[in-house]
């Protein structure tokens, strides 16, 4: 399950998904844009069980490579 789009480390409810999804033997994968993520966080996500954190990174100004796709 992978949890992104806005920013999944506001839902009040993220660490019981995951932890959920961990009973389950389910997979688990993280995208965030790391403004939230402070000692706390970082150990309730992995108490959950999640898999794979992601961090999405953007810059300060535009670059070559800004434009992937």
């Amino acid at each position: 399950v992978s949890f992104l789009g806005g920013e999944p480390t506001l839902w009040p409810h993220l660490g019981d998904a995951i932890g959920s999804c961990t009973r389950h033997h389910i997979c688990t994968d993280l995208t965030t844009n790391g403004m939230t993520l402070k000692a706390d966080l970082v150990e309730q996500l992995s108490s959950a069980g999640l898999d794979l954190l992601n961090i999405s990174v953007d810059g300060l100004r535009a670059t070559a490579h800004s434009r992937k796709c």
